[in-house]
């Protein structure tokens, strides 16, 4: 059985604001998560570092239906906390994880994901590239992965990249039109960029914003490879576990400079 768990966090110092309240086409970051998942999945959560009634605050009745609050299991310790809260609910469930910071996320990528996932694995994670490290968001994590994660936190690890290294997981790299479904965006510069692209290019879902949006991510990804390679993981963004320069906008914008370039 494959659950779903939304990823919320705790304060979002670099956004400012709560993540999940952020609204694109109407719907909060949160809510748009809730309602893709809903129909993939047998039983919904959402985890973070608050209360249940902040939280879920801004969530339409309809979407709220059927949905379990998980207090993450530690605090400060970024997305790791709220995917052991998933895992010690239901240790016997494998669980799809996506974070609410991932606003081009779409239906078809997590489909996709799930076209992947095999019995016996710890994880079943996607790359960018085939020399790409794995993505821990979407995810997903069967219950054994659970003990090896509280061990990685006992020992200090709280960043997703490095715990995730201890997993046995399956990796599948993502297909190119999919690429740009697995950007997420954390400070208030990344997501204005990325509410304006994904509505300049049709809004989200559209396939006219899928056809222009995978053509720029896809450029973007394969020229900043090597860069990533190079990136050092003190760079990292330790609140997301994630690395700052993984966010849609960013990955747009520098192609759109670099277009520039080559036009002068």
């Amino acid at each position: 059985m494959i659950r779903g768990v939304v990823l919320v966090g705790g304060s979002s110092r670099r956004m400012g604001r709560r993540k999940s309240e952020l609204r694109l086409a109407g719907m909060s970051l949160l809510e748009r998560s809730l309602r893709m998942l809903r129909p993939m999945v047998r039983g919904l959560a959402v985890a973070g570092g608050h209360s249940a009634t902040e939280g879920l605050a801004g969530v339409s009745a309809a979407q709220r239906r059927g949905v379990t609050w998980l207090a993450d299991t530690a605090a400060d310790v970024g997305p790791l906390g709220g995917l052991l809260a998933a895992l010690a609910h239901d240790p016997a469930a494998d669980w799809l994880c996506v974070a609410c910071d991932m606003p081009a996320i779409r239906p078809d990528a997590v489909a996709w994901l799930l076209k992947q996932h095999r019995p016996g694995a710890d994880a079943t994670l996607a790359r960018l590239t085939r020399e790409g490290a794995a993505e821990p968001f979407p995810g997903i994590y069967a219950g054994r992965a659970g003990p090896i994660l509280r061990q990685a936190l006992r020992k200090g690890v709280r960043s997703m990249w490095r715990a995730i290294e201890r997993l046995n997981a399956r990796i599948a790299t993502v297909p190119p039109r999919l690429e740009e479904c697995w950007y997420n965006v954390n400070t208030p510069e990344e997501w204005r960029a990325a509410r304006r692209n994904l509505l300049e290019a049709g809004g989200p879902g559209t396939e006219r914003r899928r056809s222009r949006a995978t053509r720029v991510t896809r450029r973007a990804a394969r020229s900043g490879k090597a860069a990533r390679r190079r990136t050092p993981r003190a760079s990292r963004d330790a609140s997301a576990g994630r690395p700052r320069p993984r966010s849609l906008a960013g990955a747009r914008n520098r192609t759109r400079a670099s277009g520039k370039s080559r036009r002068s």
